[in-house]
């Protein structure tokens, strides 16, 4: 039987947040059980770990997942045993060896192909700057190491310092197979220290999709990239319906995902591993229909902002007349506009206590600021002396 490295993360976010000092003094040489994670809601092929004691403690990296889960499928087994080998208490994981006759290749759990099949003619958004960072990067890593050895360790270990820090933020399936063939490279030249680098970034980006910087990066683009952008020249081209149509077609229910559950979205795609092109699509989707109806809501609050100007432009105009505030009031009533209807009720409640003698109101302009101004505006945050709208 075949010996295979599995790297555990995320070993403080578990059952060892409080005790993770006393797990480390007992770790090495103890068994590890690994399981699929089959109550996983954001992915179903998440690979679990559990120490000797029987805790939760972290999960098998996202890029060793289907290789655990194969080793599983191909054994006919529920659970793979494991020893630690090695911990990394700096990034807090561990390094746990396997034996298993796996041989090597993917059988059971082939990659979604519906992604491919999916059809999007909506805009695209444009990259963003931190992707076109991070290409020039992937290049300049592999061009690097394509000498027999690294001339500037120095300068390639800065520039894996930066690799890493933006790959997070890429979670297509094109960049998780670059991490994987990266490690891969790394290890055959002898840099296993760049190569743990990559594999704890994994983690990272994991973890932070879920509750951190990565998901915060999705969601802000999502719901902010249309404002100037290229989605927006192109709106009077296409159907937001249409649009939305296409998005709800989407594999795995997806933008159902989207629309009712947010926080668990950014993880969901981290694990599905679509493709560059389909998943920018997807998303350029979302981030389209997100501004249409932002636009909308936009367009909406001018409209009772113009309204709010009208009839403080009608009160202001008939403030010396308490039968003409009256028949305003009525107007806003029989137009369905209960706020403004409230704010002339008020306005003449107010103008009947300044002045009880008459029935005009007397002001002395109609704006805000002496004790006997009962004009209000419906824009405006208000004193104790005038309408509160």
């Amino acid at each position: 039987m075949a010996k295979y490295i599995l790297h555990i993360v995320a070993l403080p976010h578990w059952e060892l947040k409080d005790c993770l000092n006393e797990f480390y003094a007992e770790a090495m040489g103890q068994s590890i059980t690994l399981m699929q994670d089959i109550a996983n809601d954001v992915d179903d092929k998440a690979v679990i770990a559990y120490d000797w004691l029987g805790r939760h403690i972290g999960f098998v990296t996202r890029s060793e997942r289907l290789m655990a889960l194969e080793m599983l499928l191909q054994q006919g087994k529920n659970s793979l045993h494991a020893v630690v080998r090695e911990m990394d208490t700096e990034h807090h994981a561990l390094y746990v060896e396997v034996e298993s006759d796996w041989d090597g290749k993917m059988y059971g759990l082939p990659l979604n192909n519906d992604y491919e099949s999916w059809h999007y003619t909506g805009p695209r958004m444009k990259p963003t700057r931190e992707m076109y960072n991070l290409h020039y990067m992937m290049d300049e890593i592999m061009y690097r190491l394509n000498d027999d050895e690294i001339k500037d360790r120095v300068g390639f270990k800065g520039l894996m310092q930066r690799f890493c820090k933006f790959t997070k933020l890429d979670i297509t399936a094109e960049m998780a197979d670059y991490r994987n063939q990266l490690k891969a490279k790394l290890r055959d030249k002898g840099l296993d220290d760049f190569a743990k680098m990559v594999e704890l970034e994994n983690g990272h980006a994991g973890r932070e999709s879920s509750n951190g910087d990565v998901k915060d990066y999705w969601l802000k683009m999502l719901t902010t990239q249309g404002r100037g952008s290229k989605l927006y020249a192109e709106r009077e081209k296409h159907s937001v319906a249409e649009i939305e149509r296409q998005l709800m077609e989407f594999p795995d229910d997806l933008y159902n995902t989207w629309v009712n559950n947010r926080d668990q979205f950014v993880a969901k795609v981290y694990y599905m591993h679509i493709p560059k092109q389909v998943l920018w699509g997807f998303l350029s989707g979302i981030a389209f229909v997100q501004m249409m109806r932002d636009g909308d809501k936009r367009t909406a609050m001018t409209e009772e902002e113009m309204r709010h100007k009208m009839v403080n432009e009608l009160a202001e105009m008939y403030c010396y007349s308490k039968e003409k505030l009256i028949d305003l009031r009525i107007t806003c009533r029989s137009l369905g506009w209960k706020e403004e209807e409230k704010y002339v009720k008020e306005l003449i409640s107010k103008s009947e206590k300044a002045n009880k003698n008459t029935g005009n109101i007397t002001l002395d302009h109609p704006t805000f600021g002496g004790d006997m101004n009962v004009s209000g505006n419906l824009n405006d945050v208000h004193d104790n002396n005038t309408i509160n709208f």
